[in-house]
């Protein structure tokens, strides 16, 4: 949040400066064009800060995963051990991005207009406006103090979508549902890579194989560990529907939000797909790199969890379009991060060995990018990164394939990306017709995204 430390590239700073290809210290390089969303004229405070928002929502999950636990644990103690390690999992880090945009979705359209608003066709809070004796929200008596227009009148602390309570705990408990979808995401992205660590400890799969290993138990450990992981995600995504299924909304919102929950899991795992195919096929254009992340990594992060809110509170369509263009530039943007993080990144920062994408050959936006470029203009480079990308390297020859990257050019480029990407979002954001108090909340998590460390 604001206390994210920037702290990237350790293995290649002092070759990557040598070369004539030097990051400052938030992770960019020198003349880049490196976004500026924190000038004086953007930077305002939202109410809830972002930090305060992660610690409600946090708070949300804590109590339901306590509940969950003890409601199954007549099952047996085996059984509770899983659900034990899956609410380790989902409280010990991350960063709730996910719900939090699903609250400024909320807040975009359940806030109340601004009645200083000339514009605003919805605000009827105008003494000039005569009032209409058929229209139901009117009061016919300016001074009866029920009047539902009266801006001065106290919101109802029972109304579902009253904004006047920024950790309404209906909807934060909605919203965790995302988070709760994103475990099983990464549980299962983990056994799919096989990937070791997971936010600075052995991933799930890895646990429960020291599990299997430390009980003498038959069969193989990583086995165990495997199908241990994968019923732990199961258990996370099932949970996740539960949270939607029984959130207290009209019926008209439910209807809603139902559409877009069944669009989130659909296309998570639509990207998953296309990202094992992209693997085994070898596709690795930047065109193929790209539709995962709009997929896999922006529907489910940025634009889906945006409408997740919207829908919840009001129909409006105009917003569900706005947040769809908005959410995907920069949902596409917080993955390319996520690209140079996955082999830029500070391990002590990221949970993750530095160069882990190099290793594993993941077939990122920026390793696309920097083959292309290669492949145009130095064929040695070109070489040395077919050769070496999804290979055991040594951490030498991470930073001799860091340099590579930055030398070549694609460092640069994705960065210059990402800068576009999210500007271009930001403007669509601050044209959305939707209340001024969602603008600043969602600035400011766009500026997380898009400069993040981990």
């Amino acid at each position: 949040m604001r206390g994210f430390a920037i702290s990237l590239y350790p293995e290649c700073t002092r070759r990557t400066a040598n070369a004539g290809h030097r990051p400052t210290a938030n992770g960019r390089q020198k003349g880049s064009g490196a976004l500026s969303l924190n000038s004086a004229a953007t930077v305002a405070t939202a109410t809830p800060s972002a930090l305060e928002l992660a610690g409600a929502i946090t708070n949300q999950l804590r109590e339901y995963l306590d509940e969950r636990r003890r409601d199954a644990a007549y099952i047996g103690a085996e059984y509770a051990a899983l659900t034990a390690a899956l609410e380790d999992f989902v409280l010990r880090g991350g960063k709730r991005l996910r719900p939090a945009f699903a609250y400024w979705g909320w807040r975009a359209v359940a806030d109340p207009a601004d009645p200083n608003d000339p514009n605003d066709p919805t605000d009827h809070t105008d003494p000039a406006d005569p009032i209409d004796p058929n229209d139901p929200t009117h009061s016919a008596d300016p001074t009866d103090p029920t009047d539902p227009t009266d801006p001065t009148d106290p919101p109802d602390p029972t109304d579902p979508n009253n904004p006047a309570d920024p950790h309404n705990p209906k909807v934060l408990r909605l919203f965790a549902a995302l988070e709760m979808l994103h475990a099983c995401a990464l549980v299962h992205d983990d056994v799919i890579d096989d990937s070791a660590t997971r936010r600075g400890r052995p991933t799930v799969h890895e646990q429960f194989a020291g599990v299997h290993r430390r009980s003498g138990w038959r069969g193989s450990g990583a086995r165990f560990g495997m199908s241990a992981a994968i019923l732990l995600g199961d258990l996370a995504l099932v949970w996740a529907d539960d949270i939607v299924a029984t959130a207290e909304l009209p019926v008209d919102a439910r209807r809603r939000v139902n559409r877009v929950w069944a669009d989130i899991r659909t296309e998570v795992l639509g990207g998953q797909y296309l990202d094992i195919v992209a693997e085994a096929s070898g596709a690795g254009s930047i065109g193929s790199a790209m539709a995962v992340n709009t997929y896999k990594t922006a529907s489910y992060t940025v634009s889906r969890p945006l409408q997740l809110g919207v829908a919840a509170a009001a129909d409006r369509p105009d917003v569900l379009a706005a947040f769809h263009e908005f959410g995907t530039d920069l949902g596409v943007a917080f993955q390319l991060r996520d690209d140079v993080l996955g082999v830029y990144g500070d391990p002590a920062v990221t949970g993750k060995p530095s160069g882990d994408d190099l290793r594993s050959g993941k077939r990122t936006v920026l390793l696309a990018e920097a083959i292309e470029r290669a492949e145009h203009t130095d064929r040695a480079a070109a070489q040395l990164l077919h050769a070496s990308i999804g290979t055991e390297l040594s951490d030498e020859q991470v930073r001799q394939l860091c340099d590579v990257i930055a030398a070549v050019g694609a460092l640069a480029a994705v960065e210059n990306r990402i800068d576009t990407l999210t500007r271009r979002a930001v403007d669509v954001l601050h044209a959305a017709p939707i209340a001024e108090q969602a603008k600043i909340g969602l600035t400011e998590l766009a500026r997380l995204a898009a400069n993040r460390s981990a």
